[in-house]
């Protein structure tokens, strides 16, 4: 029996065996990413979230594209990305940087240093598929055709199930639209618990710094997982650990918990 979410249509310039890899230190997005992308088809999708093994395996088999995060602990994208371009072999690799960044001089920064491309985080899944698809065929040089706007995956998503009433449940738009949506969301909604106790930790210590990395994760992770109550809270906390300002950061923590505290998950994977 045919599954309606492993394939799409195959069509001029179609690539679905080209081996995507994907490397950032969020599980997270990493799940969201490969979640869309083998729903639309493709069927060799690698994730790595440890970026010192990034390397061993790009050598071992050069990707057709490469979907790479900028800020990770270890050795960061753009270290990634020297080796990469300094490679005869990986020259023309295509690499899009994946970054929650707002900062010009970072994107600036990457294409100095050869990235082919952005996404944004929160990564759309539209925005996803219809780069991955158009960098995959270009490549092969073939006509780029246009996808359906009624395609599932690249409709947007309705403003009824997409939005809440203030006090009600927060219910990610991933939620029963993928096989192991419900899965991805609860490893998220863990996750974001632990991260929250060491923000409180992080605050009680003043380690500004350590709350502004948490901020980029959670504007990056909740986006992308489908929870869009997120990112205002997380770029106020990002700019008040920045200014250091302790007393601003305490309310927005409270403001997280009690978000965290709506999430609704149960009966809801597929």
């Amino acid at each position: 029996m045919n599954d309606p979410h492993s394939r799409r249509d195959a069509g001029p310039g179609d690539r679905r065996d080209a081996l995507i890899l994907m490397v950032d230190d969020e599980p997270t997005t990493l799940e969201v990413m490969a979640l869309l992308l083998r729903a639309d088809g493709y069927r060799r999708v690698d994730c790595v979230s440890d970026s010192r093994l990034v390397l061993d395996r790009i050598e071992r088999e050069a990707p057709a594209i490469l979907l790479l995060n900028l800020m990770m602990p270890h050795v960061d994208g753009l270290e990634l990305l020297d080796h990469i371009r300094g490679q005869e072999h990986l020259r023309n690799v295509p690499v899009v940087i994946v970054t929650g960044s707002t900062d010009p001089s970072a994107k600036r920064s990457a294409l100095e240093h050869g990235a082919t491309d952005f996404l944004a985080k929160p990564v759309d899944p539209s925005e996803l598929l219809l780069r991955v698809r158009n960098i995959l065929t270009a490549t092969a040089g073939l006509p780029i055709q246009p996808r359906k706007h009624d395609d599932p995956i690249l409709a947007p998503a309705e403003a009824e199930g997409s939005t809440v009433r203030a006090e009600g449940p927060l219910r990610s738009r991933l939620l029963g639209s993928h096989p192991n949506s419900g899965t991805i969301v609860a490893a998220f909604a863990g996750r974001l618990r632990a991260r929250l106790a060491e923000m409180e930790s992080s605050l009680e210590s003043r380690a500004f710094e350590e709350l502004e990395e948490h901020a980029h994760w959670l504007r990056g992770a909740g986006g992308t997982v489908g929870f869009d109550e997120f990112t205002e809270p997380a770029d106020a906390l990002r700019m008040m650990a920045r200014n250091r300002k302790p007393d601003a950061i305490e309310p927005l923590l409270e403001t997280l918990n009690r978000l965290a505290d709506r999430i609704e998950i149960a009966g809801e994977d597929t």
